[in-house]
């Protein structure tokens, strides 16, 4: 993989990352006569942040990952509105990535974990969100340095994975390119799981040949800890 395009996935990832963890704390009623008008508990730092996937738990060959020091602008089509409802702060915010490179391929994975002062705030987020991903199929975007991303976008049905009161599953696969001589796999999965006024989001992003699909293992872990943290 070019020094270019592993720059440009990094951000990429990060863009993705945000824009999936934020909508969930980007929107909300503030309707006083909304049923959540009572004041749950928010967790504290020290909380939110024991409730984050670790390197133990994500395998052999990651380290933690670094911001990129390029801010990113990225075009992402459909899935860039979804950023939108991100204006809204959380009271407690956590968040970690991971990475792992082989050759051509690139692995990120994400946890985030929000905490809100009322339950009503994400709440809504989570029909927003759902709302916005449901009408977003495909992305077919370039950027003017000829970076292209091609994806399909998918809601995932079926079980929940762990114990929730609501969750969503977006799953996304196509591809990137720089050019016809540069062009590699893509694919995304990404759990945004809520409890109460507290979310948890875990991503995991392939660039070149995916590896292992281990998302709902980890969405398993995160859950368990986040109840735990809860109490």
């Amino acid at each position: 993989m070019s020094p270019h395009l592993t720059r440009r996935t990094r951000l990429l990832t990060t863009a993705v990352a945000l824009a999936v963890v934020l909508t969930a704390c980007g929107s909300g009623d503030d309707d006083p006569g909304n049923e959540s008008a009572s004041t749950p508990e928010v967790l504290t730092q020290e909380s939110a942040d024991g409730a984050l996937l670790t390197l133990a738990d994500v395998g052999e060959g990651f380290a933690e990952g670094t911001e990129p020091d390029d801010e990113d602008d990225s075009d992402l089509g459909c899935l860039s509105g979804i950023a939108d409802l991100s204006d809204l702060e959380a009271a407690t915010e956590a968040e970690v990535s991971f990475d792992a490179e082989s050759g051509a391929a690139l692995r990120s994975i994400l946890s985030g974990v929000r905490s809100f002062e009322d339950t009503a705030t994400i709440t809504d987020a989570f029909d927003d969100f759902s709302t916005a991903v449901e009408a977003c199929e495909s992305v077919d975007v370039t950027d003017p340095t000829g970076f292209n991303l091609v994806l399909t976008v998918d809601v995932v049905d079926g079980d929940v994975i762990g114990d929730v009161d609501d969750q969503i599953r977006l799953k996304g696969t196509g591809e990137v390119s720089t050019g016809p001589t540069e062009t590699y796999p893509y694919a995304l999965t990404f759990v945004a799981s809520r409890i109460d006024n507290n979310l948890s989001v875990v991503g995991l992003i392939d660039f070149g040949e995916p590896g292992e699909d281990i998302i709902d293992t980890l969405t398993e872990t995160s859950i368990e800890r986040l109840n735990d943290a809860i109490g």
